[in-house]
């Protein structure tokens, strides 16, 4: 089955929504990972279709409660198709800040890293607590134990680095909101009057904000933005009050031990990175992804912590 027979079998059970739509209406983007992305129009309005081997049903209830709080796509359904799953939402105009950042001028930068940071402080204040029942399971390397064991799988028994990170980590903190889980410029949209939505929720998960804040830091200084900022802006942030779905108007103090925790959140996303590097060079076809221009960033992140994790 090709591409735009799948299109088409899975547009077929929504004629109530876009009756006459065919894959000749339809655009395959170029995927920046192993999901296939169409993109296609209907009444004057944009859509995309997501297709992906696991999670659309969770990306679609994660999308739904952050649409709550930030502006992201307007999911309108999901489904199983074959193997596949899949899951169908509006489309966001605009340009990924990936694509925008590199060329811009060094005040358009300060502007998108402060309101990035005031918009995924937002999403962590407002949904401080409010779904712990709901926890979604994740792969992301959360706890030493996780790295150590995660490096084994690769063959690497004997990091240099282990006892270094044992001494970063502190206890687990107790609060829990929802974390974007790849929150970096390619995964926000952007135009002239600002962010226009934050996409790709498939590494949602409910866990300490200082994951997201950590893994965001670390990007945003290996593609050459300014990480302090971003810091002192998500902060800043948490002195508004925010509409909660406990209450209409509360206010919260930021992530207790911010400035003492993230040094270890930081140095897991590097590591992330590194072993997603050594598994890229194992893997042909997520080598090839790696290497597309649309995933420069990705290759820079890698870079970094390659450096990252040699001197540690």
């Amino acid at each position: 089955m090709t591409d735009l027979e799948l299109f088409e079998r899975i547009i077929s059970r929504h004629r109530g929504l876009f009756s006459g739509v065919t894959a000749s209406d339809i655009e395959v983007v170029e995927p920046s990972s192993t999901n296939l992305i169409f993109l296609f129009q209907h009444g004057g309005k944009s859509y995309v279709l997501k297709v992906m081997p696991h999670g659309a049903i969770s990306e679609f209830s994660v999308m739904q409660e952050a649409g709550k709080h930030i502006t992201v796509p307007k999911p309108l359904s999901y489904g199983e198709i074959d193997k596949d799953e899949y899951l169908l939402m509006e489309y966001v105009a605009g340009k990924t800040a990936q694509d925008v950042m590199p060329d811009a001028v060094a005040r358009m930068k300060a502007q998108f890293i402060d309101l990035s940071a005031k918009t995924l402080a937002r999403l962590h204040r407002s949904t401080w607590n409010i779904r712990e029942q709901n926890r979604l399971a994740t792969d992301r390397l959360l706890t030493v134990e996780e790295v150590k064991n995660d490096l084994e799988k690769l063959g690497i028994n004997d990091w240099h680095g282990l006892y270094a990170l044992k001494t970063m980590e502190m206890d687990k903190p107790n609060e829990v909101c929802l974390n974007h889980g790849d929150f970096i410029p390619a995964n926000i949209i952007i135009d002239k009057s600002g962010i226009k939505g934050v996409i790709d929720w498939e590494d949602a998960f409910w866990d300490s904000p200082l994951y997201d804040i950590g893994f965001t830091l670390f990007v945003y200084r290996a593609v050459g933005l300014d990480a302090r900022q971003f810091l002192r802006s998500y902060i800043d942030e948490w002195s508004h009050p925010v509409k909660t779905d406990i209450d209409s108007h509360v206010m919260f103090d930021p992530p207790t031990r911010i400035n003492e925790s993230l040094p270890f959140y930081e140095t897991l996303a590097a590591i992330e990175f590194y072993t997603f590097g050594i598994y890229a060079k194992k893997n042909p076809d997520i080598a090839k992804l790696v290497n597309r221009p649309s995933n420069s960033w990705q290759v820079k992140a890698i870079d970094a912590a390659n450096k990252f994790i040699n001197e540690l």
